[in-house]
């Protein structure tokens, strides 16, 4: 084994170690919730791209609403989006303390392809709320009703939005750090143009950043750049993606000329 090999198998396992240690978790979906609430979850889907914490993920996709929070192919990649407590609150003689309401999980949306070149700095993304602690309430009794039908409808309809967001091309970036970033399918071809092979060439996150920024790429900020970075090996599995999707798309342009010669 070469030393150039050594050292490329001994910097991707330190990556995996750094991605491990530094990517905080979501926050946790109490179990008495789980056990409440149930789930509900999409009928799998081959479109879009999802990375978690910077790693990416396979499709088929399968999105899923457990207890609380939104799961993706078993990986959990919200914190919870209505708390626990507040379906305690429903009940009746319920004494615990509630949290205000927060606003809906921000979305970060990439710039339209006629701003990828601007010379501004893309906004800033909006830090991460930081998450409640779901352990500390004891069980409580709990019986459904229409408060509490009416905090699981909005969970079960923030996870109809990102299977919606998937099935339509985008690709979404989760992170417990930073706010959900949505790419639009006009620009998914050009980022798997462009990530690959700069996440395989990048130094750091920094230097992630630059590269895909000179190629036009100018919408992930550099906690992601950051995050793909610990995740260098998820490039193979990009490539993989983008000549899935390049044979998906010359086998439909086959059947949309088969089916205009068949009706002539």
């Amino acid at each position: 084994m070469t030393l150039t090999r050594t050292m490329l198998i001994f910097s991707a396992f330190a990556a995996l170690v750094a991605a491990a240690e530094s990517a905080p978790e979501f926050e946790k979906v109490p179990a008495q919730a789980m056990k409440e609430l149930k789930g509900a979850v999409g009928k799998p889907l081959d479109s879009g791209l999802v990375f978690v914490n910077g790693r990416y993920v396979r499709p088929p996709y399968r999105v899923a609403r457990l207890g609380t929070a939104i799961f993706i192919n078993d990986v959990q990649v919200t914190g919870q989006i209505n708390s626990w407590r507040k379906f305690l609150a429903t009940q009746p003689g319920y004494a615990g303390q509630i949290p205000a309401r927060p606003q809906a999980p921000a979305v970060m949306k990439a710039k339209d392809i006629d701003d990828l070149f601007a010379d501004d700095d893309p906004p800033a993304p909006a830090p991460a709320a930081k998450p409640e602690a779901p352990s500390s309430e004891p069980a409580v009794s709990f019986s459904a009703n229409a408060r509490s039908n009416d905090l699981l409808r909005e969970i079960d309809m923030f996870r109809a939005g990102v299977q919606r967001r998937l099935r339509e091309g985008n690709a979404c970036f989760f992170g417990s750090r930073y706010a959900r970033m949505e790419v639009p399918p006009g620009l998914v071809k050009k980022l798997l143009d462009v990530l690959p092979d700069a996440m395989r060439e990048a130094d750091d996150g920094v230097d992630l950043e630059s590269r895909i920024r000179a190629r036009g790429i100018v919408f992930l900020n550099r906690t992601i750049c950051t995050e793909l970075i610990e995740n260098r090996p998820d490039y193979l599995k990009l490539i993989e993606r983008k000549k899935a999707l390049l044979e998906q798309e010359r086998m439909e342009a086959m059947s949309r000329r088969n089916m205009q010669e068949r009706g002539r």
